[in-house]
């Protein structure tokens, strides 16, 4: 698996990824039970500099009742593809 993602993250030019285990079995994403993520990217190589936001949108009853969740932008994490390759896990 650490294999796999590497290369993953060594193909594409990985720009975010949506964490959306809170958000699984809401009306946001109601049909899914498994852990799961989105992730958003260029079909290029990265740069050595590059990286990704890691955006973990939380559980919020009323907004996800309708069907919505937030984004914060602020609260998103910048992680270096760096870090990826030096710890996968």
């Amino acid at each position: 698996m650490i294999e796999a993602r590497q290369s993953l993250f060594e193909a594409l030019d990985v720009t975010s990824i949506i964490n959306g285990v809170e958000l699984r079995q809401t009306k946001v994403w109601p049909e899914i039970s498994a852990p799961f993520c989105i992730l958003l990217a260029t079909n290029k190589t990265p740069e050595a500099s590059a990286g990704f936001r890691l955006i973990s949108p939380r559980f919020e009853d009323s907004l996800n009742q309708a069907g919505g969740m937030r984004i914060d932008a602020l609260n998103a994490e910048l992680v270096p593809s760096q870090q990826i390759r030096e710890t996968p896990e």
